[in-house]
């Protein structure tokens, strides 16, 4: 969730809240009042979504990267590595076992190791009794499986992020749309100088974005910015002394 857009439920919370404790008594801010809090819980809500999709997607996504690399380290390397040593007796087997490369797409990667894995359980016989591993065509296919379910579970999140973004800012404008209308009541029951009316407005106003002290801190003061040159005065200078005359050659001023 974008800070700007927590800022703006964070303001629609307080003003649901305020208005709560101090409400008017008409039946018309009664029914805005409700309107207002069906909206603050759908954006609630809908807020809660987006931030769960997002933290899942993210979460799966460092799931799938170990799961990844713990199926290449520990499975593909010794299926190749045999697979390749039994091709050296049988050359069916030449050009089969091939490593997927560290940079392919996660779908062409599971692609690339269900096919060594179909290899494996084909030729068990051969590469088994050349040090494959009794449970490895069961286990390598194990860990196939919760690597492709870590994807699914990505796509989900994603899928459900998406869809919460898509309506989350129209829940925050009718948010915005019934904090107007309460407002509309505060202002015909109060005088300009109510606090009431005071305590509303400070609750029904946007906080932030604010700047940390750390971050403002300990920062030289901005250098005022340069004059254009033509706009630039010279100092002012005392005015200049009237030139002594000179003296000529008989003494007489020139």
């Amino acid at each position: 969730m974008k800070a700007d857009i927590r800022r703006q439920l964070s303001m629609a919370r307080r003003a649901l809240d305020y208005a709560n404790a101090n409400p008017i008594d008409d039946n018309g801010f009664k029914v805005a009042l409700q309107r207002l809090d069906a909206a603050v819980t759908q954006a609630t809500n809908l807020g809660l979504q987006e931030t769960g999709g997002t933290t899942g997607q993210h979460s799966g996504v460092v799931q799938r990267d170990a799961a990844r690399r713990k199926i290449r380290a520990e499975f593909l390397v010794r299926l190749v590595e045999i697979g390749q040593m039994a091709a050296d007796t049988d050359a069916a087997l030449l050009g089969l076992f091939i490593l997927p490369y560290g940079e392919e797409p996660n779908k062409t990667f599971l692609f690339h190791a269900r096919t060594l894995l179909t290899l494996a359980t084909e030729h068990a016989d051969l590469l088994v009794p050349m040090g494959l591993g009794d449970t490895f065509v069961v286990d390598l296919g194990a860990a196939l499986d919760q690597f492709e379910a870590i994807g699914r579970a990505i796509d989900t999140g994603h899928g459900q992020h998406v869809g919460a973004s898509k309506t989350f800012q129209k829940a925050i404008s009718k948010c915005r749309s019934c904090i107007k209308v309460v407002d509309t009541y505060y202002r015909a029951a109060a005088t300009p100088d109510s606090a009431v009316l005071a305590g509303w407005t400070n609750a029904r106003t946007v906080e932030g974005p604010f700047v940390r002290s750390h971050d403002a801190g300990g920062l030289p003061a901005p250098e005022p910015a340069p004059v254009p040159a033509q706009l630039q005065l010279p100092a002012a200078s005392a005015p200049a002394a009237d030139p002594e005359p000179s003296a000529g050659p008989a003494g007489e001023a020139q």
